[in-house]
C-alpha cells in the first residue's frame, strides 16, 4: 500500500517481481496499467490485427486450452466480440469499427453502419409469412403485409428518359377498350410497322375496327402508303381494298389495288401496266360523268369525256371546243316569245330598283346563253339584262332584270335583243 494505492505484486522470493494489479485511491482498478482512467482499466496493450491473440483482453468464459473463448478484444480501431471462438486467433463475431458494425465479416470491415454476412431476424411481433419490413416518417420499422403488385403497367403517368424496346417474342399485345393515341413528340413518325429481311412481316398487319377506319390528318394528306423498307416492284400493290367476313385470308375478295407503278385495277388483282385504270368486272359496266349539257363544267380540259344529258350522247373535249363522239339528239330551235313577256307593265322603277321580267322561250338546247345588256329606246335611261349564263333545255322562261329610271313616262321603252343568235324586240310600258 503506497499513498492510497493498492498494489498487488507477482514474483519468487522477492526478485523479478510485477505489478499485476492496482486499486487506486479515486476507486479506479487496473489491470496492466499502473494509471488506470476508468474504474476497470485493462491497460493500453492491444492486439496488432482483429485475429491477434493478443488483443482479447476480457474473458466472461474460455477454457484451459483457449479454443472456447467468450468475451471481449481491442485491436486498432477495433472493439471484438467474441463468443465460442475455436481457436486462439479465431475472428470475432461481431466487431464495432468506430461507428461501424459488423456481424459475421471474418477479417472484412463493415462497409455500412450494420454490415451482416447471412441472415437477419427481426422479431417484434408483427412478423408473419410474406410481410415485408418497411419504415415509418421517424425510421421506425415494422412488418408490413406485402401489397400485391398490379399487372396494370399503366397504373400511373410517367416519363421515357431513354428508348425502350419491348421483346414480345411470339406472344401478341392487345390493347382493349378507350381510345389509343401515339402523338410523336416531334416530326417524325407516330405509328410503324415494320417488317425485315430476317424477320419479315408474314401475314397483313391490321388495324381493326368495328365500324371502320378514319383517317384524318391536320394538312392536305389523308392516307399515305411509304414503301420504306423492300424495293418496288411494278407489278407488287403497295395499295388495296379487300372485304372478308372472316379473318381468313382464303374468303377475301380483293375489290380495288394500286400498283407500284401507279395502275388502278378494279375488280381484277393484275391491272395492265401500260393502264392507269383497269376494269375487269366481266358483268358490270363503266359509267361515266353524266351532266345536264356541256355548260355544266365550267373550265373544260383537253382530253375530258362525258355524258350530256340533253343531248343523250357522248362528248369529248379537244382542239379547244366539245365533240360530239356518238350520235347526239336535237334539242330543237330556240325560239323567242317576245310579245309574251311578264310584266309588260312597269310600275315600279328608280334609282337602286330591279325589275324581273319573264321571257317564254320554247327550244331551248340546255348549253350556254352568252351574256347581254341592252338600253331602251323609245323612253331611255333603262336597261335589260340577263341574269343567268344557261339556257335550260326544253321549254321556259328567261329571267331578265330591268333596271334605271325612265327619261320620261308614261311611255314605252323598247329592247332589241340578241339570245344567242334569235332577236327580238322586248316593249314595256312604263307607267
Amino acid at each position: 500500500v503506497t499513498n492510497g494505492v493498492i498494489s498487488f505484486w507477482t514474483g519468487v522470493a522477492n526478485s523479478n517481481t510485477n505489478e499485476r494489479m492496482r486499486i487506486h485511491s479515486n476507486g479506479n482498478v487496473g489491470i496492466g496499467t499502473a494509471t488506470p482512467s476508468n474504474k476497470l482499466d485493462l491497460g493500453t496493450t492491444a492486439g496488432a490485427t482483429i485475429t491477434d491473440p493478443a488483443g482479447k483482453k476480457f474473458a466472461v468464459y474460455n477454457n484451459t486450452t483457449g479454443t472456447d473463448f467468450y468475451g471481449l478484444g481491442v485491436s486498432p480501431g477495433v472493439l471484438q466480440f467474441h463468443a465460442s471462438s475455436q481457436t486462439v486467433n479465431d475472428a470475432p463475431g461481431m466487431a464495432l469499427y468506430g461507428k461501424k458494425l459488423g456481424i459475421n465479416l471474418g477479417t472484412t470491415a463493415p462497409a455500412a453502419n450494420l454490415d451482416v454476412a447471412g441472415n437477419v431476424k427481426i422479431a417484434d411481433g408483427t412478423q408473419g409469412l410474406g410481410k415485408i419490413l418497411v419504415s415509418d416518417a421517424n425510421g421506425l420499422a415494422s412488418w408490413q403485409d406485402a401489397i400485391t403488385a398490379s399487372n396494370n403497367i399503366y397504373n400511373s403517368n410517367g416519363t421515357l428518359t431513354t428508348n425502350r424496346t419491348v421483346t414480345q417474342a411470339a406472344h401478341p399485345i392487345t390493347f382493349t377498350g378507350g381510345d389509343f393515341n401515339v402523338i410523336p413528340a416531334s416530326s417524325g413518325t407516330g405509328l410503324t410497322i415494320t417488317g425485315s429481311s430476317t424477320h419479315p412481316v408474314t401475314s397483313s398487319p391490321r388495324i381493326f375496327s368495328q365500324e371502320g377506319l378514319e383517317i384524318q390528318s391536320n394538312n392536305n394528306q389523308g392516307l399515305v402508303m411509304v414503301n420504306g423498307v423492300y424495293p418496288l416492284v411494278a407489278t407488287n400493290p403497295v395499295f388495296r381494298v379487300m372485304y372478308s367476313n372472316t379473318s381468313n385470308a382464303p374468303n377475301q375478295i380483293e375489290y380495288l389495288r394500286v400498283q407500284a407503278n401507279g395502275s388502278v385495277g378494279i375488280g381484277t388483282t393484275t391491272p395492265n401496266t401500260n393502264a392507269s385504270l383497269d376494269l375487269g368486272t366481266n358483268n358490270q359496266a363503266f359509267m361515266t360523268n353524266r351532266v345536264a349539257n356541256t355548260a355544266a363544267i365550267a373550265t373544260p380540259a383537253e382530253g375530258m369525256f362525258i355524258y350530256v344529258n340533253d343531248q343523250k350522247c357522248f362528248k369529248g373535249y379537244s382542239n379547244s371546243s366539245w365533240h360530239d363522239m356518238t350520235p347526239c339528239s336535237s334539242v330543237g330551235t330556240l325560239s323567242l316569245n317576245c310579245p309574251g313577256v311578264s310584266p309588260s307593265t312597269i310600275t315600279n322603277y328608280g334609282s337602286g330598283v330591279i325589275t324581273f321580267i319573264y321571257l317564254p322561250y320554247t327550244g331551248g338546247s340546255g348549253g350556254p346563253l352568252t351574256p347581254f345588256s341592252v338600253s331602251s329606246q323609245g323612253v331611255t335611261g333603262m336597261a335589260l339584262s340577263t341574269t343567268t349564263s344557261v339556257i335550260p333545255a326544253g321549254n321556259g322562261s328567261l329571267i331578265l332584270a330591268l333596271t334605271g329610271t325612265p327619261s320620261s313616262h308614261p311611255g314605252t321603252a323598247s329592247f332589241p335583243i340578241n339570245v344567242n343568235g334569235v332577236t327580238c324586240t322586248v316593249n314595256l310600258f312604263i307607267q
